[in-house]
């Protein structure tokens, strides 16, 4: 159907943005609707992948003399080996499969005003590697190779707007590396354009504001990686954005209904039990807005802290707040970083790499940990094409995604780490303050174990400020799945380690108008960590984010709590 665009005059894009993180309702009155309209994309869509040999996939090929698998038009991607010497590291020498897609594919979304709030076009799409079939995707996801039709199938619908952007307004367009210890120097183009006339919603499609968008990434499984990245490309800092989103926090209550701040863990359990996602996301929804409109109660201390948090939060996005680093001297630590760290990396055959075990049906690390590499087939309904093989990486476990976060001087500041991966294309970006699988480090030297990780999995349920388990790539990971938290430390100002800064969210912004200085990880804690300047981010719902990330999955264990 289309959509009219009512608007004569605009706000700066900042008072936008702000305006679209605080409007619960939209396209879609009510995130019950949309739970409604993606089941009903569900019942019209399907995806069915199995299992298979490696040396069975249709339409690829073993390299007689490297051992390498690539697809036989030579496009794609293809799996090789690599061999990597970090220097003065506990784990200094190894090898190890890994995908080399050459190719710069595009990662889009449209946005534009519907009845004067900026919403966001969102694609309900499956992958085959997804865990749980259906999630929200860019409204453009593709490669070269899918975008240029080498499969010979249906054209990728919007993408013209995205290849010319004329007459168009483009709010981010950046290239962005992604997953450095599975792709070799893999980048997409991140690109958010605005558009002002009308447009047919195709089948699949949806409108969503940001503030829906913030309230869906509490659950499981449900905003696509993809997604993710492009969304933390926006421009989301600046004096107009904070001053409206600090007006918000002032005239909202202080407290959310009694019964959300009453919610304990355990009654948050056994209430998820009984509750659909759907329902889960309604009533975090209808609590927000009964947040909002309520009369509130004097604040309890709980309210009292997460307000707090809130406004350290909002102000951490103004750049005109102070932090300990200037961003000459962060550009210059990154630079230092970059100069000190060599890495050598060299692309060998598949067939040299050392500690892993291969067969007709996989390819497998000789502790069984890490990863494997793995064959499926793929028969999909409401794809561009209908029926492929393809190689997966199938990780080991769920991955621990973690910002240490805490004030300095009034300000929130999250704690980055300059890390090194065998697959970037600059030796090192900024990641997370934790990235990792535990268990991956059970048979390594002490040493080896990254630091902050049992800070991470040993902090309280007050201290953890976001927490859901949220899926990778599903075109090219299969099952690949990691637990992403905001955890709150009281001792920002005493921690002070040569491999991170203390950044805020203003930074870490100007940093994304540049390729290759967050990674993957980084920008999608970034926009869990945004999420929670607006709506989600009232008092009493960081209770409700457990409920709703409960009602989906079971969470992994991480520690004893």
């Amino acid at each position: 159907m289309a959509v009219p665009s009512r608007r004569q005059t605009r706000s700066p894009l900042q008072v936008r943005l702000a305006e679209s993180v605080l409007s619960p309702g939209g396209w879609f009155a009510t995130l019950d609707e949309f739970h409604r309209w993606l089941s009903e994309a569900a019942n019209r869509t399907y995806m069915n992948v199995r299992k298979v040999p490696l040396t069975g996939l249709s339409g690829w090929e073993v390299e007689r003399h490297t051992g390498n698998i690539r697809h036989r038009t030579g496009k794609f991607f293809s799996v090789e080996g690599l061999d990597v010497h970090v220097p003065d590291r506990p784990v200094s020498h190894w090898s190890q499969p890994i995908i080399n897609q050459p190719e710069i594919g595009i990662l889009g979304i449209l946005v534009k005003e519907i009845d004067g709030v900026l919403h966001c076009l969102m694609q309900a799409k499956h992958e085959p590697g997804n865990h749980n079939g259906l999630q929200l995707s860019p409204t453009v996801q593709a490669t070269r190779s899918n975008y240029t039709r080498v499969h010979r199938g249906r054209p990728v619908p919007y993408l013209d707007y995205f290849l010319d952007t004329s007459g168009h307004e483009v709010i981010a367009d950046i290239r962005q590396s992604e997953q450095g210890a599975w792709f070799y120097r893999k980048r997409n183009r991140n690109m958010v354009v605005e558009i002002a006339g009308e447009i047919e919603v195709a089948d699949g499609f949806c409108w969503l504001t940001l503030g829906q968008l913030h309230t869906l990434m509490s659950v499981p499984d449900l905003v696509n990686m993809d997604a993710r990245t492009v969304l933390a490309c926006m421009p989301f800092s600046g004096a107009e954005l904070t001053s409206v989103l600090a007006t918000a926090l002032a005239t909202a209550p202080a407290t959310a209904p009694a019964a959300a701040l009453a919610m304990t863990p355990a009654a948050a359990s056994a209430a998820a039990l009984a509750m659909t996602p759907a329902a889960a996301s309604a009533a975090a929804l209808a609590m927000t807005q009964a947040a909002t409109l309520a009369t509130a109660p004097a604040a309890t201390p709980a309210g009292e802290a997460d307000g707090e948090f809130r406004a350290a939060l909002v102000r951490s996005c103004d750049p005109g707040e102070a932090g300990p680093h200037t961003m000459g001297e962060v550009l210059s630590w990154i630079t230092d970083m970059r100069t000190r760290t060599d890495p050598q990396v060299r692309l060998i055959p598949l067939d040299e790499v050392r500690g892993w075990r291969r067969t007709d049906e996989l390819i497998s690390h000789e502790t069984g940990r890490y990863f494997d590499v793995v064959g499926v087939s793929v028969e999909a309904g409401g794809r561009e094409v209908g029926r492929w093989d393809q190689p997966m990486i199938e990780p080991f476990g769920t991955g621990v995604i973690a910002f240490l976060v805490g004030e300095i001087d009034g300000v929130l500041h999250a704690l980055v780490h300059a890390r090194v991966e065998p697959g970037y294309a600059d030796v090192v970006e900024l990641g997370p303050t934790v990235q990792c699988t535990p268990e991956n480090y059970d048979h390594l030297p002490a040493g080896a174990r990254p630091p902050f990780l049992d800070e991470v999995l040993e902090a309280g349920p007050e201290r953890v400020r976001f927490e859901t388990i949220l899926s990778e790539e599903g075109g090219r990971f299969h099952n690949a799945r990691n637990r992403y938290l905001i955890v709150h430390t009281d001792g920002a100002a005493g921690i002070d380690h040569p491999e991170y800064r203390w950044l805020s969210v203003s930074q870490l912004g100007e940093l994304l108008r540049h390729s290759f200085y967050l990674n993957i990880q980084a920008r999608s804690l970034l926009f869990c960590l945004t999420s929670l300047t607006g709506l989600t981010g009232l008092t009493g719902l960081t209770g409700l984010t457990r409920l709703i990330s409960l009602t989906t999955t079971t969470p992994a264990p991480l520690a004893a709590r």
